[in-house]
C-alpha cells in the first residue's frame, strides 16, 4: 500500500518520479532525489500540522536548495505561501532562468542568496554545462532578472529589494568552504529574517 505522503505527491502530478521510485531508486540521481524531497515536503507543510502554527524558513546548500526552492514552489502553487516566511540559497547550482519569477515576486524581500565567484566547482560545472548560465551560487541576483524595471507595478515597486545577496567571495573558493563560514552565513541569515519576522508581526498588529 503507497505510504500517504506518496499519495499527496501523486495528486501534485509527480507520477513519473513515484513510478520511477517503485521500479529502481538506484536509477535516480541527487538531482531528481532533491526534486522529489522538497515537493514531499510542501505536501507535509501544506496538509499536516507538522509544524503547527509556526512558519516555516527554508535554508539549502548545494543541492539542498534544490529541496528548499520545489518546496517553495509547489507551496506556492498549492495557494500555501503563507507558511513560509523565507527561502535562502547557499552556494546553490540553481540558475536564474530554473526560477519561477511569479514565486519570486511574491516572495518578495525573503529570499536570501549566499553566494562565492570564485566557488570552482560551481565554477567548473558551468564550463560543461551546454548552456553556460552562471548558477545563483556564483552570482548576486534582484529583481532586475525577473522584471523589466521601466514597467514596474505599484505592488512590485514596493518591494525595492525582492532579493537580499551575501557575497563571500573573499573567504569562500571551494565548494566545501561554504560550510566552514557557517557562522557567517546563519548570523546574517537570522537577522535578515529575524527583520522579515518583525515587519510581520507590525503589518498583524496595524492590519
Amino acid at each position: 500500500m503507497m505510504d500517504k505522503n506518496l499519495e499527496g505527491v501523486l495528486a501534485l502530478g509527480q507520477n513519473d518520479i513515484i513510478q520511477k521510485l517503485g521500479i529502481s531508486t538506484s536509477n535516480i540521481d541527487a538531482h531528481e532525489y532533491a526534486i522529489f524531497a522538497g515537493k514531499c515536503l510542501a505536501f507535509l507543510i501544506a496538509n499536516t500540522d507538522i509544524f503547527g502554527d509556526l512558519l516555516v524558513s527554508l535554508i539549502g546548500f548545494s543541492v539542498g536548495s534544490l529541496v528548499a526552492y520545489y518546496c517553495a514552489y509547489d507551496l506556492f502553487r498549492l495557494g500555501k505561501l503563507d507558511k513560509l516566511l523565507s527561502l535562502s540559497f547557499v552556494g546553490s547550482p540553481l540558475k536564474i532562468s530554473q526560477l519561477d519569477s511569479d514565486l519570486i515576486l511574491n516572495m518578495g524581500g525573503r529570499v536570501f542568496n549566499v553566494y562565492s565567484h570564485d566557488d570552482y566547482l560551481l565554477r567548473y560545472l558551468t564550463v560543461v554545462d551546454s548552456d553556460q548560465e552562471e548558477p545563483i551560487g556564483l552570482r548576486k541576483f534582484t529583481r532586475a532578472d525577473f522584471i523589466d524595471l521601466n514597467s514596474v507595478t505599484p505592488e512590485i515597486g514596493k518591494n525595492t529589494q525582492l532579493v537580499r545577496n551575501l557575497n563571500l567571495s573573499e573567504w569562500v573558493k571551494s565548494h566545501s568552504e561554504f560550510k566552514f563560514h557557517s557562522f557567517i552565513i546563519l548570523d546574517f541569515l537570522y537577522k535578515v529574517i529575524s527583520y522579515n519576522l518583525f515587519l510581520l508581526r507590525i503589518e498583524s498588529l496595524t492590519s
